[in-house]
């Protein structure tokens, strides 16, 4: 075969020597549009792997977590105990107000006694 194109049936003929270079160049060709496609995936993630280090920055670490527990906790323990002594601090309200009017009751009995006895 020589390096000269020959026309056999109605199709071209090529070298082998034009074969190897025409698909070299569509390797090379599809090796460069490979590399675009790569180097956007790439640049895709690393933005994406940014934005994650970015968000992790924003949160706060187990230690501080943990000490900021810690103080709401006290906090609400606090309240409670707050509120239990409100409440008994009512209730010993109550009590005093309930053994003020027993007593004025009382009074008012002993007197409705004495007036009765002078009467009679």
């Amino acid at each position: 075969m020589s390096e000269i194109s020959e026309e056999r049936n109605g199709r071209e003929m090529v070298t082998l020597r034009d074969f190897v270079k025409a698909k070299l160049q569509a390797l090379e060709k599809a090796n460069v549009l490979f590399q675009r496609v790569l180097d956007a995936r790439l640049a895709g993630m690393n933005e994406f792997r940014e934005d994650l280090r970015r968000q992790a920055n924003t949160f706060i670490t187990r230690d501080e977590f943990l000490a900021m527990h810690e103080r709401v906790k006290e906090d609400i323990r606090s309240l409670r105990e707050s509120r239990a002594q409100l409440q008994g601090k009512a209730s010993h309200q109550s009590v005093m107000v309930a053994i003020a009017l027993a007593l004025i009751g009382n009074m008012i009995g002993a007197i409705a006694i004495v007036v009765a006895v002078f009467k009679r």
